[in-house]
């Protein structure tokens, strides 16, 4: 029964939720052919950045494929390496984590050019993507070399790493948030244009700014009091396609 118990919390619950990053990579797929058909006069570079952006996704989906195929066909039964770190979690992580700063810094980018090239506005955020590229990416390098969960579990400077990795995503996603709110507030007194492309990004502002935020928390609290069970892992991967999403939404 202990064993029926350890594949539900690890095998049940990562395959739900990978189940449902492979549903949001579909609407991302569906987002991406929509835009790539209708605004065929956008510059090239944004559409290269569309592309670049949903390659990036198909790459992490095959990897969050691989993870889950792992550990119910090639490990299925064998605690001993379901309770170990497939390398392509490792891998999606990395990928999620630079998904994460392409789509925040792209929003990023158009928020300065909206606040008139202010770069006292945009500072913050790109100290702040920094932060969130840094810790992230050295988090899930020592995950990577722990090798087991509950090895990984058992590092205090890895929680440390994870906890500000994720305190610093949610505070990117806060203050992006803030920007657009603002910017939204100016657009209000501005041409019609301006008002237009502002009223686009309020898909961002509710959707990224705040589930983004949601799931980071979420992340950090699953991590921390659910030390029997994967449900941080899967929300990892489903949090990067809510940024596929937003992205391809704008």
């Amino acid at each position: 029964m202990a064993g029926d118990a350890a594949i539900v919390n690890t095998v049940g619950v990562t395959l739900v939720e990978i189940s449902i990053a492979v549903f949001l990579y579909g609407i991302a797929t569906m987002q991406a052919l929509v835009y790539w058909a209708k605004y065929r006069d956008d510059a090239r570079w944004i559409r290269f950045g569309v592309v670049w952006e949903w390659f990036l996704e198909t790459v992490h989906t095959v990897l969050c494929l691989h993870l889950i195929y792992s550990y119910t066909v090639f490990d299925w039964g064998d605690m001993e390496k379901t309770e170990s770190i497939v390398w392509s979690f490792t891998a999606s992580c990395f990928l999620a984590v630079f998904v994460a700063v392409f789509v925040q810094g792209f929003l990023g980018w158009r928020v300065y050019l909206l606040s008139k090239q202010d770069w006292r506005v945009i500072l913050p955020l790109v100290l702040l993507l920094l932060m969130r590229a840094t810790f992230g990416c050295c988090s899930i390098s020592v995950m990577g070399m722990s090798k087991t969960w509950d090895h990984w579990r058992s590092l205090p400077y890895g929680r440390a790493l994870l906890a500000c990795a994720l305190s610093s995503a949610a505070a990117t996603d806060l203050y992006t948030w803030i920007l657009l709110l603002y910017c939204l507030r100016r657009a209000q007194k501005t041409t019609r244009r301006t008002a237009t492309l502002m009223k686009r990004l309020q898909i961002y502002v509710v959707s990224s700014g705040c589930l983004t935020m949601f799931i980071s928390v979420t992340i950090i609290l699953t991590f921390a009091l659910m030390q029997s069970n994967l449900l941080f892992a899967g929300l990892i991967q489903i949090q990067s396609k809510l940024y596929a999403n937003c992205f391809f939404a704008r």
